[in-house]
């Protein structure tokens, strides 16, 4: 039995020293597939490299909204990166309003997003996208699907790391997007929203994620999480749709080889 973390930041440098013992222990616990997804050109090209030289490991290469501000967007440069045969999405892009520097950023990652979400269409390659809202609201997610919804012409897409409503979830979905857990929904303070979440979303539009380092499941104990963390993540689903663990992590992986085109 197998599964695929379809986002993870091997490449960050919580994983600067492993990250590649990291990568070969997660295989031997059942994850066949990782994408190592980048948030600045720097650590997108050091994802391509990771991807390149480990047999599980995929790459995606994008601009994160919180650092649109941080560097002059080349996308030449992020094109060139993006046609290597590893990498298999744009990403991660999206909008944030979380913080208030992000506030002041907010229409740069608007002009940012829409031109990362071209430049997919043109690569025929899908997009993740970041989407996180300030607290107690739905501000972000309300201008994503603003923003998806005049386009004409889209990507495939994922929305990572969803947190947002069962209205907005359908509103992705209804524009073709997917929707991808991470282990958000073992945490205590946010499982009763999430699971109602969880069960509305149809099986067949949903990925399963880690973001580690980042997010560690309820009662992890090791100090990073790590893309074998995605066994808890699908324990979750599995607990919430009544089905078997092992059944969510083959659905989700068939998923997500049709969505990022591992083959």
């Amino acid at each position: 039995m197998t599964i695929t973390d379809t986002h993870c930041h091997l490449n960050f440098n919580a994983f600067d020293k492993d990250w590649r013992s990291v990568a070969n222990q997660a295989v031997q616990k059942g994850v066949s597939k990782m994408v190592i997804v980048g948030s600045q050109f720097e650590n997108s090209k050091k994802a391509v490299g990771q991807a390149f030289s480990h047999p599980a490991c995929f790459a995606s290469v994008g601009l994160h909204p919180s650092h649109v501000l941080d560097e002059a967007l080349n996308l030449k440069q992020y094109e060139t990166l993006a046609r290597h045969p590893r990498v298999v999405a744009i990403g991660e892009i999206g909008l944030d309003q979380f913080r208030p520097k992000e506030e002041e950023s907010f229409e740069t990652q608007k002009h940012v997003l829409r031109a990362f979400l071209r430049l997919a269409r043109t690569i025929k390659k899908p997009a993740i996208i970041h989407c996180r809202a300030r607290t107690g609201t739905l501000d972000a997610y309300e201008e994503l699907v603003a923003q998806l919804s005049s386009m004409k012409h889209r990507p495939q897409f994922v929305v990572h790391c969803f947190m947002g409503s069962v209205k907005i979830m359908q509103e992705i979905i209804a524009l073709g997007g997917l929707i991808s857990f991470t282990a958000v929904i073992t945490l205590p303070s946010f499982s009763k929203h999430m699971e109602k979440v969880i069960r509305a979303t149809p099986m067949e539009r949903i990925l399963l994620e880690t973001d580690s380092p980042y997010i560690k499941p309820h009662e992890w104990v090791l100090e990073r999480n790590t893309p074998w963390g995605v066994w808890e993540v699908a324990q979750q689903v599995a607990r919430v749709k009544g089905i078997s663990a092992a059944q969510v992590a083959t659905i989700t992986s068939v998923h997500a080889n049709d969505f990022f085109r591992f083959d």
